[in-house]
């Protein structure tokens, strides 16, 4: 049969005192250590998830921003167009109007200086008319005539300017 010796014994307990010495001593703070370590990866990799979602948010806030000032520089560019051709239409306006009573300035000077004109030239003939009575018809004209004769001729010839004119 099989006989147990004391040294093959000795070598068990040897063997099991020396397993749970390196079980207390080596293993446990080997695991410990791996159990850190795990823990450790685990957070580094939860703040590098962390990190990422906080870079994807603050790239949409990046986007949004830049979509807003996009959004205000045409705002913006809209808004000066608008004014500049409200600025042009004004000044359009206005120069028009200027034009326009400018215009209406001149025909009524161009219109005061041909009556006046009219009456400066009716006045000539009718004094080179009172002229040439005074020279066909003998006598002596008195003042009285030649206002009569003036007012006959400027009702003459006012009637004859009309029918002309017209």
């Amino acid at each position: 049969m099989v006989s147990i010796d004391i040294n093959l014994v000795f070598t068990i307990i040897n063997l099991i005192v020396f397993y749970l010495l390196m079980k207390k001593f080596l293993i446990a703070p080997i695991n410990g250590i791996m159990e850190k370590r795990e823990h450790m990866i685990e957070q580094q990799m939860e703040q590098a998830r962390q990190t990422q979602a906080d870079a994807a948010s603050l790239k949409e806030e990046y986007k949004e921003a830049l979509r807003g000032a996009q959004a205000e520089s045409a705002q913006m560019i809209e808004n000066a167009r608008e004014n500049a051709k409200k600025e042009y239409d004004r000044i359009l306006e206005d120069a028009s109007k200027k034009s326009a009573k400018m215009l209406e300035d001149s025909r009524k000077t161009i219109e005061r200086e041909r009556e006046q004109t009219l009456q400066d030239m009716q006045s000539q003939i009718a004094q080179l008319a009172i002229a040439a009575v005074g020279k066909v018809l003998p006598g002596e004209i008195t003042q009285e005539d030649n206002n009569r004769y003036y007012e006959r001729f400027l009702k003459e010839a006012g009637e004859t300017g009309e029918a002309g004119s017209h």
